[in-house]
């Protein structure tokens, strides 16, 4: 007897009322929202990739496209509404064959290549990288100071106060040694590695997880500030781990699952202001789903603006920095996203990794170009990382704020994101080749400029400990340079910033510019030669310095009519701006 015929196969179903909603993958509410926000190419243009065949979708069409886990073509909208030849209907992530998946044969390089890249990316994220430059110096300063004096500081400072709070309790685990608070930044930039990966397996192809995972590990960009006591690692991290909980936010919109997203806003929020700005990208992208009546947009665009509630009680002293502090050791300028990509190849500064890094600008391009073609996902991680910068560089041309590569770090996370899907786009080996090209210019330049001087700071300490003497008088002008050489040398010299007079504990940036036209520096000059007495006076000078106005020359003059016998010691240009030359004088007692 013929056995009757048993209930259909689960893909030949009709799907139930509801059911398309929830089948929705991850991918696939993304995609939705950036095209729906216009920051995608349309649906049916360059860049759709033909399917690799499989079943018939649930309305009976074919899949005729696949971009990575949303099959484009004529079909239901999401809701269950009919859509034109533009629609899009979201399908769950199609299985890669056998032969694509898993195992070493996704990494594309072997598992002993991949092993030494992972090694060398983060042993390179410890190495030693000479004294700290101002900045780092500066974030010391301000941290190892009280939580009530730190916060009052970084009013002084211009920041937001996550990072300076970690430091704080980061040093009192284990010291101020250079080392030591280099390598919270380390560990930070570590800890993103495996968030990367996860993002990449839930944004891109499968066979893109690997290489978003190589090339982070590579990126010179993250090793150089990896190696660095600034907050700039934790913003990648917070960026990275803020994606991934809009990810899980979008698929199942709970509370347990919107709280992260939340968190990680405001602590972004918290840690640099350029964070504001990856916020507000991706806020205006799933305002616009809201409006259309997405209701899991809507309740992580929620959690978005609740992480502004702890970012509250510090808007007052946000507005006294945008008041009083600013950035007055640079010029504004609105042109971040023009340099973005050649920050996140590692271009930064003048050392000897940019001639490594130049080249890698037009290979990373060259990947994200083909990702974005290929996979919609690609498409949104590149305009959010480039819209982004760019939000943030016109926001500080208006308020005539300085604009630096470091500040790009917002985008860092999904230009590789899209980098990585490019490496799927190749075929054979050119996608190993072009994974082991990029690898290794990322790893060279890295190293290059990780290892390259960042300050004088050890030159200028060496000479004082050589030829000072206790209770020798230091003057700093610029007073930039005094937090980083005075962590180098002993306590018996007496140590002034000009004009101020100050310990140079950290720098003071309230109306710095102002305060600087003012001084006199006669009068300062007057006053230092009469604290020193019989005893040398030493003066570490600069020329050309951003809000100087030429003061630290007349300083310099002033020394000299009072005492003329000196000892010149040319250190050279300033590594991280060869426009300034710094000298070291010492100007004798008169006889």
């Amino acid at each position: 007897m013929p056995r009757p015929p048993g209930p259909p196969a689960a893909r030949d179903r009709p799907p139930a009322a509801g059911a398309q909603r929830s089948s929705h993958s991850r991918l696939g509410r993304l995609d939705r929202l950036v095209v729906s926000a216009g920051l995608l190419l349309p649906h049916g243009a360059a860049g759709q990739v033909p399917g690799p065949g499989g079943p018939e979708r649930p309305d009976g069409t074919p899949a005729s496209t696949w971009t990575g886990g949303t099959a484009v073509g004529p079909g239901p909208r999401a809701g269950g509404q009919a859509g034109g030849p533009g629609a899009v209907a979201v399908l769950d992530r199609p299985e890669a064959p056998p032969a694509e998946r898993g195992g070493w044969r996704d990494t594309y390089l072997g598992p002993r290549a991949v092993a030494a890249v992972l090694v060398a990316g983060i042993a390179a994220r410890f190495l030693p990288a000479g004294p700290l430059w101002f900045d780092e110096a500066q974030s010391v300063g301000i941290a190892r100071l009280p939580l009530p004096q730190l916060f009052a500081a970084l009013r002084q400072d211009g920041s937001p106060p996550l990072y300076y709070i970690l430091l704080h309790l980061w040093m009192l685990l284990v010291g101020r040694s250079t080392f030591a608070v280099r390598a919270l930044s380390g560990l930070v930039s570590v800890a993103t590695i495996p968030v990367v990966a996860r993002l990449a397996r839930r944004l891109l192809p499968e066979r893109a997880r690997w290489p978003a995972i190589l090339l982070f590990a590579s990126s010179p960009f993250a090793i150089r500030f990896a190696d660095e006591a600034r907050m700039y690692s934790l913003v990648v991290l917070l960026v990275a781990l803020g994606g991934l909980a809009l990810l899980r936010a979008l698929e199942q919109p709970t509370r347990w699952r919107l709280l992260p997203l939340a968190a990680a806003s405001g602590a972004l929020a918290l840690t640099h202001y350029w964070g504001v700005f990856v916020l507000a990208a991706a806020g205006a992208g799933l305002a616009w789903r809201a409006l259309h009546g997405d209701l899991p947009c809507r309740l992580s665009l929620l959690a978005l603006l609740a992480g502004g509630i702890p970012f509250a009680p510090w808007v007052p002293s946000l507005l006294f920095q945008i008041g009083h502090t600013g950035t007055p050791w640079q010029h504004a300028g609105p042109f971040a996203s023009i340099v973005a990509p050649a920050a996140w190849a590692g271009a930064i500064g003048t050392s000897s990794g940019m001639f490594v890094a130049v080249p890698f600008v037009g290979v990373l391009l060259a990947l994200v170009a083909a990702g974005s073609l290929r996979f919609p996902a690609a498409r949104t991680l590149a305009s959010l990382a480039f819209v982004a910068v760019a939000l943030g560089g016109l926001v500080s041309f208006a308020l005539r704020a300085a604009v630096v590569p470091r500040y790009t770090s917002i985008g860092l996370v999904p230009y590789l994101l899209a980098g990585a899907a490019g490496i799927t786009v190749l075929q054979g080996p050119w996608a190993r080749r072009a994974l082991a090209l990029a690898v290794s210019l990322g790893l060279v330049a890295g190293l290059l400029d990780t290892t390259a001087p960042r300050t004088l700071a050890g030159q200028a300490a060496a000479v004082l400990k050589r030829d000072g003497s206790p209770a020798d008088t230091v003057v700093y002008c610029p007073d930039q340079f005094g937090p980083s050489v005075s962590r180098l040398l002993p306590g018996w010299y007496l140590q002034q910033m000009y004009p101020t007079g100050a310990f140079p504990l950290r720098v003071d940036w309230v109306d710095y510019a102002a305060r600087n036209w003012l001084s006199s520096p006669d009068r300062f000059a007057r006053a230092s030669a009469t604290q020193a007495g019989d005893q040398p006076l030493w003066l570490l000078e600069a020329n050309n310095v951003t809000s100087y106005y030429g003061r630290c020359g007349q300083l310099a003059a002033a020394f000299h009519h009072l005492r003329p016998e000196t000892i010149v010691h040319h250190l050279g240009p300033n590594p991280m701006n060869t426009a300034e030359s710094e000298s070291l004088i010492e100007y004798l007692p008169s006889r």
